[in-house]
C-alpha cells in the first residue's frame, strides 16, 4: 500500500511528516530484525478516495517507507545489531532478510465511516495518551477531513492572519485552532456555547462539512474583513492584551481574538465602515475595558468556562455598541 500510494502519508491533522531522527528510525527496523512486535495501526479511510489516513503511527511508517521503499535510510546508533547491521541501507540486505522484513505481521485497525465522531475522539485522546499525543486540533483534522479540513488550510495561509497572529505555530496546528474558534462562534454563537472548547469545536469541524459552498465563502469572506477591521482599529497587536506586566509584548490571545474578531464580524459592512471612522472612540474605549478586572480574569484563567465566554463577547459587543452610538 506504500508503494502504490494508497496510505495518505500528508493527512491534514499530521503534526509534520518526518518527527524521527534517523537514529530513532534506526532503532525502529532494529526492533523489526529482532522480531520485537510493532505497536497497533490506526487508519481512517477517506470517503471519496478510498485512501487509508493515517490516525496513529505516521512516524513508522514514514520510517518503513524511508528504508524499505526509499531506501534512502542507512543504519545508525543500534544497540544489539550495529556490527551485523550498522551503516547498511535496504539495498545491502540479503534477499532473505529483505523477506523477513516485509512479512512482520502488524495490528491494523480501520475506524470505520460510521463511527460516530465523538467516539473517534475518544478514540484518539486514548491511544494518543503516551509518548507525543496528538493535540485536540490534530483530531480534529483527523476525523473530519474535507471541506473542514481544507477550509481551514486555506484560511491560515491569509497574509493578514499570519501577520496578526505572529507567534502562533502552525506545527502543532495551533493556527487551525484560532481559525476554528473563530468560525465556530460566528457559525453558531457563544449563546450556545455550554464549557466544553473541545466538544464546541468538534461540531464546529462537522457543521463546516455540512455547508454549501456559498455559505464557506461568506465565512471566509467575514473572517477577511474583520481581520482587517481589527487591525485598522488596533494595529497588528489587536489580538494582544494592550496591558502587559513585564513590559514586554504579550502573547497572541486566543480568548481575546474569539471575541473581538467575532464581534467585529458580525457588523455590517455599513458599522464596520463607521466603527474604523471613530477608530479614536473605540480605543479609549477598549483600553478602559482592561481595567475590568472580571474581564482581565477571564482572560486569563479558566477562558474555557461558559460564563467567561458569555462575558468577554459580552463586553466586547458593549465596546462597539458605545462607539457606534
Amino acid at each position: 500500500m506504500l508503494k502504490n500510494d494508497a496510505i495518505d502519508l500528508t493527512p491534514a491533522f499530521q503534526r509534520k511528516q518526518d518527527l524521527w531522527n534517523d537514529e530513532k528510525k534506526s532503532r525502529l527496523v532494529e526492533s523489526i530484525l529482532l522480531g520485537l512486535p510493532l505497536p497497533s495501526f490506526y487508519f481512517s479511510i477517506e470517503k471519496d478516495s478510498k485512501r487509508w489516513v493515517v490516525i496513529d503511527g505516521l512516524q513508522r511508517l514514514c520510517t518503513l517507507k524511508k528504508f524499505a521503499i526509499d531506501q534512502t535510510l542507512e543504519l545508525k546508533g543500534l544497540d544489539f545489531l550495529g556490527k551485523q547491521y550498522g551503516k547498511k541501507t535496504y539495498n545491502d540486505f540479503e534477499y532473505f532478510e529483505k523477506l523477513s522484513f516485509s512479512m512482520l505481521s502488524v495490528t491494523v485497525n480501520i475506524l470505520k465511516g460510521k463511527t460516530p465522531p465523538d467516539v473517534k475522539y475518544l478514540i484518539f485522546q486514548r491511544i494518543n495518551s503516551a509518548g507525543t499525543p496528538l493535540t485536540p486540533q490534530e483530531i480534529r483534522n483527523a476525523l473530519n477531513q474535507g471541506v473542514a479540513t481544507r477550509l481551514l488550510e486555506n484560511m491560515v495561509d491569509i497574509p493578514l492572519f499570519r501577520q496578526m497572529t505572529k507567534g502562533v505555530s502552525a506545527q502543532r496546528m495551533a493556527d487551525k485552532e484560532f481559525v476554528l474558534r473563530f468560525l465556530a462562534f460566528y457559525l453558531i454563537g457563544y449563546e450556545s456555547y455550554e464549557g466544553d472548547m473541545d466538544a464546541f469545536l468538534n461540531v464546529a469541524m462537522h457543521t463546516l462539512n455540512q455547508l454549501s459552498q456559498d455559505d464557506l465563502d461568506a465565512a471566509k469572506v467575514a473572517f477577511c474583513r474583520g481581520l482587517f477591521v481589527c487591525r485598522e482599529l488596533l494595529g497588528d497587536d489587536a489580538f494582544r492584551k494592550p496591558i502587559s506586566d513585564s513590559g514586554r509584548r504579550n502573547p497572541v490571545s486566543k480568548a481575546l481574538f474569539d471575541a473581538l474578531a467575532v464581534s467585529v464580524s458580525k457588523l455590517t459592512q455599513a458599522e464596520q465602515d463607521d466603527l474604523i471612522l471613530k477608530k479614536a472612540l473605540f480605543s479609549t474605549f477598549y483600553l478602559e475595558l482592561f481595567h475590568d478586572k472580571r474581564l482581565q480574569k477571564t482572560l486569563s484563567e479558566g477562558t474555557g468556562k461558559s460564563k467567561s465566554v458569555g462575558y468577554r463577547f459580552q463586553k466586547m459587543e458593549e465596546v462597539i455598541r458605545k462607539t457606534l452610538g
